[in-house]
């Protein structure tokens, strides 16, 4: 399993990847956080979920999401957008745009351990009941 978290921050990029490691160490976790880091991504391996930072600079998330549309398969790639606040009308943006998963980025290790848990665990439920 590929998990892609996309932020701006590199303290949140290595604890994301520790705390990925430490509950699937047999995920591989890729943190681009350039556009141009994203996009080599992409083009080279296709994610199981992303995890994108709501309010990533100095690209927009909305910079991101378009890309990540062009250069994904919907269907085989989960998108969570993961930040520490959004208002209503991001909420709603983010729907629009047809974003899987929203996620409150965790204030503790532990609960970002448990909302990691969460969506990978909800991914694989979701593969097993698709595979015939």
């Amino acid at each position: 399993m590929i998990i892609m978290m996309i932020d701006d921050d590199p303290d949140d990029r290595l604890l994301f990847c520790d705390a990925v490691a430490e509950l699937f160490p047999e995920a591989t976790c890729v943190t681009p956080h350039t556009y141009s880091d994203i996009r080599r991504n992409l083009a080279q391996t296709t994610p199981d979920i992303i995890f994108l930072d709501g309010h990533i600079l100095p690209v927009s998330c909305k910079e991101c999401l378009d890309l990540i549309k062009k250069l994904t398969d919907r269907t085989q790639t989960k998108l969570v957008i993961h930040s520490g606040s959004l208002s209503p009308n991001e909420l709603k943006e983010f729907d629009r745009l047809g974003v899987d998963r929203i996620v409150i980025k965790a204030s503790s290790y532990r609960e970002l351990k448990e909302n990691i848990c969460n969506v990978i665990e909800e991914y694989i439920d979701l593969k097993h009941h698709q595979t015939p």
